[in-house]
């Protein structure tokens, strides 16, 4: 068997992590997370969520399986859905980001219940995140972001 050309075993390495999703052959990541932030609460003791955008730049789909804060002690992907005159939160197991897709998580529709707050987070802080993913384009390890702490009345868009 022939000797692969230094260059032709680049191109090898690179096709090979972009298309186990560990990037992408311009060096960006296959999955990004951006936009995310957090709303204020005035209580430890009361849940907040979290909303972010995630862009999956991969030729598989990806799905968000778990995030985990040192702001709260257990996080839950959930999703609003209307029941008649209420909207009503709805635990969800994952949140699928397709192909070359985008997700947005955002007030009123699939979002990140934080809950049992280790402490109240406040407006102008960040917090960090950790998103896990599964599939075969998913990242090896977590996705780590910095979520911008809103006040109660901060617009819900960046």
């Amino acid at each position: 068997m022939p000797a692969l050309s230094r260059s032709a075993f680049r191109a090898g390495l690179l096709l090979a992590a972009f298309l186990c999703g560990c990037g992408s052959p311009d060096g960006e990541a296959a999955v990004a997370v951006r936009q995310a932030w957090i709303r204020a609460v005035p209580s430890p003791t009361q849940p907040t969520a979290a909303y972010l955008v995630i862009e999956n730049r991969a030729p598989a789909a990806v799905v968000l399986r778990a995030v985990e804060t040192p702001l709260a002690r257990r996080v839950e992907l959930h999703e609003s859905v209307q029941d008649g005159e209420y909207l009503r939160m709805r635990r969800l197991d994952g949140i699928e980001v397709p192909a070359r897709g985008t997700v947005e998580l955002r007030p009123g529709g699939l979002h990140l219940m934080l809950l049992e707050l280790t402490q109240v987070p406040r407006a102008g802080e960040t917090v960090a995140l950790r998103l896990f993913f599964e599939g075969s384009a998913a990242p090896a390890g977590a996705v780590a972001v910095q979520a911008e702490v809103r006040g109660l009345t901060s617009p819900a868009r960046p």
